[in-house]
């Protein structure tokens, strides 16, 4: 909620001047927030106007995906927070060698074993999500395309950017893309290490 409340406001503030008004304006960047962010793949205005700031906080929510148990595609927020705190007890045991505090999530403290589970898939995540990209500009796409279409792909969102935004759609690209698209979004889908067994 958090999360959906700040890039909301966020999105609403820089777009102001577009909708002539706040009220509007977080109108609208609600509605594309919480559909990027649910999955959902809807859109109420072309996104792909918007500035920079506002695009960026929407590409980034790309990745998210909703909270852990949930039928929406994404990393999931409980993964997301958890690489994060790794990354954090990582650089503070650079500067305090002997420093022996837990990695916790929701007040449990993070077993080593889902510590491990966790920054595998997250690596595999961006290697699969690398690899894809590549593949895709490889037949001639730029990178904004390529790299919004393997994302949207891998976390079942549907719209992306670039020429697969929101006027665009997944025709352009020609049958093996459509099919590494439609492997990425199994994957996506089932989880990475299911369909890699």
């Amino acid at each position: 909620v958090s999360l959906i409340a700040v890039s909301t406001a966020a999105i609403g503030f820089n777009v102001m001047n577009y909708y002539g008004g706040f009220g509007e304006s977080i109108r609208k960047a609600f509605f594309q927030v919480t559909s990027i962010i649910t999955t959902s793949g809807f859109y109420a205005v072309d996104y792909m106007d918007w500035p920079g700031f506002s695009k960026a906080i929407l590409f980034l929510l790309l990745f998210t995906g909703a909270c852990a148990g949930s039928t929406a595609g994404g990393l999931k927020l409980s993964r997301i927070i958890i690489g994060l705190k790794l990354i954090k007890k990582s650089v503070r045991q650079l500067s305090h060698p002997h420093d022996v505090s837990m990695v916790k999530f929701e007040g449990k403290i993070v077993d080593k074993e889902t510590r491990g589970y966790i920054t595998v898939y997250m690596a595999t995540f961006f290697i699969i999500l690398v690899i894809s990209s590549l593949a895709i500009m490889a037949t001639g796409f730029d990178m904004e395309t390529s790299l919004s279409a393997a994302l949207s792909g891998l976390n079942n969102v549907g719209p992306g950017f670039g020429l697969v935004g929101h006027f665009g759609n997944y025709n352009i690209f020609n049958d093996a893309i459509k099919l590494l698209l439609s492997a990425l979004m199994l994957i996506g889908r089932l989880e990475i290490f299911p369909v890699l067994i």
